[in-house]
């Protein structure tokens, strides 16, 4: 089926006309009105002629619809509450109902454009090996299924769109809510640490506490001192993610620190992606000791 909508040809016509009133200007001025006067005539008629050729096609593609889908199926569709949107089998949109109007930005300029131009490839491919596919227009996101409709030997197709914002929204807070858990370890406060004051010792044991303890706040998570020179952290899924692309600094503030010349270290492990906490601070514990293992 050729293309309904196209208007390759008229533009074609005005180039041909264009060329051919240039070329008298420039090879025969004194027959140039002539000869543009006689290119603008046969432009016109193939300029009518192409109009009369859409609108035939377009007469067309609507009687097919119609045909297609019975008088109660077309109400049905256009009172439905659910964005829906009609195309050709080569994927041009010629239809859609009020709620695709109000619900899709810009619905009137997508009539006459192919599925892949407005939906993109990556959604035509997920349904057709997927019989459905998720797309967002601005704020909205929609499952989309389809449905085929044979009409003169021709297919039309129906693409039902499915505002699913509210459980898209949800499930994206569920994800990014995920407990992570961290284990810090104070890798050689007793090595450099051992010939000094026991004050001494728990003022620059307490200032690692502070630091590590107000970093930790300052991401969103909750941070517990554990036996000797190790601590627990919990924090939500989407903080982890910022500190693993912004780099944990908090290494930083502590090697700042230096007793006697000596600058303290720490190791984390990180523990994510388990069905509840319990599996998390021991993934935590597995990388820290990996991590301690490594050196």
């Amino acid at each position: 089926m050729k293309k309904v909508w196209s208007i390759g040809r008229i533009f074609y016509v005005l180039l041909v006309f264009l060329a051919v009133s240039a070329a008298a200007v420039y090879f025969a001025p004194e027959y140039a009105l002539l000869v543009s006067l006689i290119a603008l005539g046969i432009g016109l008629i193939l300029v009518i002629a192409s109009l009369l050729s859409l609108h035939n096609n377009i007469g067309k593609i609507i009687a097919g619809v119609s045909k297609g889908l019975s008088k109660a199926q077309s109400k049905a569709l256009s009172e439905l509450k659910i964005p829906v949107v009609i195309t050709t089998e080569q994927g041009e949109i010629v239809w859609y109902n009020p709620a695709f109007e109000s619900g899709v930005p810009d619905a009137s300029a997508m009539v006459g454009k192919d599925m892949e131009t407005v939906f993109g490839t990556a959604f035509l491919n997920d349904i057709k090996n997927n019989s459905s596919a998720e797309i967002t227009f601005e704020e909205h996101v929609f499952s989309v299924t389809d449905s085929l409709v044979e009409t003169d030997g021709a297919e039309l197709k129906i693409y039902y769109l499915f505002d699913i914002t509210e459980l898209h929204n949800i499930s994206v807070e569920y994800r990014e809510t995920r407990p992570v858990v961290a284990v810090v370890a104070v890798d050689n406060i007793d090595e450099i640490t051992k010939n000094a004051r026991d004050s001494e010792i728990a003022s620059f044991r307490g200032e690692i506490q502070r630091r590590i303890e107000k970093w930790f706040t300052k991401v969103s998570g909750v941070c517990r001192k554990l036996s000797g020179d190790r601590y627990l952290v919990v924090m939500e899924e989407r903080n982890y993610h910022n500190l693993s692309h912004n780099g944990f600094s908090v290494l930083d503030s502590v090697r700042e620190l230096k007793f006697q010349d000596s600058a303290a270290t720490l190791s984390i492990g990180v523990g994510f992606g388990g069905d509840n906490l319990s599996q998390c601070e021991e993934l935590a514990n597995q990388a820290l000791e990996m991590a301690l293992g490594r050196g």
